[in-house]
């Protein structure tokens, strides 16, 4: 690759060393960001002027091209590092956040990549070309839409970190406005002769050779304004680096200073200095003005400030040095976390569903949760003072007292029990106790009983034993029912192979009907259960003609002498129909007439019909699984109907028709205690 020399190699050589060793200096046992920032600007053009002088030196297109890509790595860095280091140096942290740091590589990566790109949009650069009118040849480049706004974007961020600087120390000593004025020139001369390369004022980038001025009144000011130590920004460590709220009033309660966190607390976005301080601090004002000691004082009071805020307050006295007092340093101390801690612990007792108990060694309740009234039906400051054994129910007495005394014998003994508690209505609820001894615990200073309410658990535990007795039921009549016709298929079937006779097919052909039958009752009892569907509003009438229909009725008539209405399963409800108009037809026989209407007294229907009807000694039994009179039924047909009217939550009876024959009752709305289906013989 063929090289050229140029006048501005060896400045810029040295510019850079130069450079690299204030970078070093400015590293060496720092660890603020700030530092870390300034760093970065510096390595930044460092690679901005050995990556320009490589452009320079080189004579093809396309050597300045590659060179000039590596030049602009270090130009879109170099303004956005030296705003970072501005904000981070005059205390604005809270602007450096991952996030901001993140967003400001988008512009700069965007850029990297659409230069390498160029040619095919050239967005950055309109055209490119070697001017080789002077002594050495030169890369010429007309701006493209995009380096305009890089421009704006890499100027926007030199004036925002010159305006941060001088916002910060321009109304301070001497020695700020020096820092000040550096700050101006080290930004100022890099940012004019950039703007001098672009606006075609000059042949060659003066902005690498100008970063000169920038690195020499930086290092200058390092050991003049200490740049990197903590006494130009004493201010900043004192009240600003602090992040608790800090006031500093003077003797006549007139604010003086305060802080960035003081000044977001009150939201102080204007002039302060001057101002009342019942003006700026408001209701907690009053509490800071009748301090009036030599000595710290410490509240312990929590004050609501702000939107959900709280803090406690620490007022110190300032005096000069003659201890004559001057005012007083309030420094507000969040605590926030322990309160909202203390209110989740408030709102958790008011809101857990177990109770939660607390009482002194003879048994009297000192406090009593919320969810006393839910579970037992009692306000639960009514019981405080009274003994926890009040409501217990007395079978259970003796044990709980047991329990209890055992448990105050023994501190941090964890107890476990249960018993029957008195419910405000009356009724008896079980509940789970269990107990913890903290009688000697310096801020509990009781006994702790968490009580869950279990009388659920104990219905359903019920309700699970009501439905495995069902299940055996289930298996006993399976295993005698499907026997008979299975041994009567068999043996119908060996005389058949002996004997060739057909009549024996036609036996074996009921036998396995009634099996299938059989199969199909179980499996409807055991699969649907007690549950129903969605519910909807249904006439009567209607479901029952629907279900007449899907059963054989041979000649049997059908009477419907009702208009009413039922909110029911319309599946469950057609099944239950066909159920009993299958009970009626397989008892009454061909001749037998079905009615269906409504009950007189009762919100309910019925279904009766002119056969023989239900034996009294009989009606106890009919819905037990397996039960009949009918040796061609399964004896699952009533139990189903059972299932279908319990599932509903109503209730069934079995009595006699108006002809004599069997009428089952159905009443609407009739739920006994533990969901099961209330009889009415």
């Amino acid at each position: 690759m063929p090289w050229q020399y140029t006048p501005y190699t060896i400045p810029l050589l040295l510019i850079a060393l130069f450079t690299a060793i204030i970078g070093g200096f400015s590293l060496r046992d720092r660890s603020e960001k700030a530092a870390f920032a300034f760093v970065l600007f510096l390595a930044a053009i460092v690679e901005w002027q050995l990556a320009y002088i490589l452009q320079l030196a080189s004579v093809t297109l396309s050597a300045k091209l590659l060179w000039n890509f590596a030049v602009y790595v270090g130009a879109v860095i170099v303004p956005g590092a030296w705003m970072v280091f501005a904000l981070l140096y005059t205390g604005r942290q809270r602007f450096v956040t991952r996030r901001t740091t993140a967003a400001l590589t988008v512009v700069p990566l965007l850029t990297l990549a659409l230069l390498w790109t160029n040619e095919s949009h050239h967005l950055v650069f309109a055209s490119q070309s070697l001017d080789t009118n002077g002594s050495f040849v030169v890369l010429t480049q007309q701006m493209g839409a995009w380096h305009w706004f890089l421009l704006a974007y890499l100027y926007t961020q030199v004036l925002i970190a010159i305006l941060a600087i001088i916002d910060h120390f321009s109304q301070g000593t001497d020695e700020f406005r020096g820092i000040v004025a550096v700050f101006l020139v080290a930004s100022l001369t890099p940012l004019f002769a950039n703007v001098a390369y672009f606006a075609h004022l000059v042949r060659i980038n003066p902005t690498p050779l100008a970063f000169a001025v920038t690195v020499v009144v930086l290092s200058i000011s390092m050991y003049r304004y200490q740049l990197f130590d903590i006494v130009p920004i004493a201010h900043d460590l004192v009240v600003q680096q602090i992040t608790d709220p800090i006031v500093i009033l003077d003797t006549d309660g007139r604010v003086a200073e305060m802080n960035d966190a003081a000044k977001d607390l009150f939201s102080i976005d204007a002039a302060f200095t001057g101002c009342h301080g019942s003006d700026i601090l408001g209701d907690v004002y009053p509490h800071i003005a009748a301090y009036d000691g030599e000595d710290e004082q410490h509240s312990n009071t929590a004050f609501e400030l702000g939107e959900y805020r709280y803090f406690t307050i620490r007022l110190m006295p300032i005096a000069d040095d003659t201890q004559e007092p001057v005012g007083k340093i309030v420094i507000f101390r969040e605590v926030t976390d322990r309160m909202r801690a203390e209110k989740r612990f408030e709102l958790l007792i008011e809101n857990v569903t177990d109770i939660i108990t607390v009482i002194e060694a003879d048994g009297t309740v000192r406090f009593q949760s919320q969810a006393f009234e839910h579970v037992l039906g009692y306000d639960p400051e009514s019981v405080v003072g009274d003994t926890v054994f009040d409501l217990v129910h007395p079978d259970d007495l003796d044990h709980i007292v047991e329990e209890f005394v055992d448990g105050i014998e023994d501190f941090g003994r964890l107890t476990q029990t249960e018993a029957r508690f008195r419910h405000a209505d009356g009724s008896w609820r079980t509940l789970e106790l269990h107990g913890k001894n903290l009688l000697n615990h310096p801020v509990i200073r009781g006994v702790v009983i968490t009580s869950r309410d279990m009388t659920e658990r104990e219905q359903h535990a019920q309700e699970l034993k009501r439905q495995n007795d069902r299940l055996a039921e289930f298996a006993n009549v399976v295993s005698h029912d499907l026997r008979n016709p299975l041994t009567v298929a068999k043996g119908r079937l060996e005389i058949a192979q002996e004997t060739g006779d057909s009549e024996h097919f036609e036996a074996i052909s009921r036998a396995t009907t009634r099996m299938e039958r059989i199969i199909n009752d179980v499996l409807t009892l055991a699969k649907q259960g007690d549950a129903v569907g969605e519910t909807q509003h249904l006439l009567v009438a209607t479901v029952a003609t629907e279900a007449w229909e899907t059963v054989d009725t041979r000649d049997v008539t059908l009477t419907v002498e009702t208009d009413q209405v039922i909110e029911a399963d319309e599946s469950r409800l057609i099944q239950l129909f066909e159920n009993l108009f299958r009970n009626a037809i397989e008892h009454g026989g061909p001749d037998v007439t079905v009615r269906v209407g409504s009950l007189v007294d009762e919100q309910g229907f019925y279904v009766e019909d002119t056969g023989p009807g239900i034996p009294e000694a009989d009606r106890a039994r009919v819905f037990e699984s397996g039960f009949t009179t009918n040796q061609s039924g399964t004896g699952f047909g009533l139990a189903i109907i059972e299932q279908i009217v319990e599932a509903h939550g109503w209730a069934i009876a079995v009595t006699a028709g108006s002809d004599g024959g069997a009428r089952f009752e159905i009443y609407e709305n009739v739920r006994t205690e533990l969901g099961g289906t209330e009889h009415l013989y």
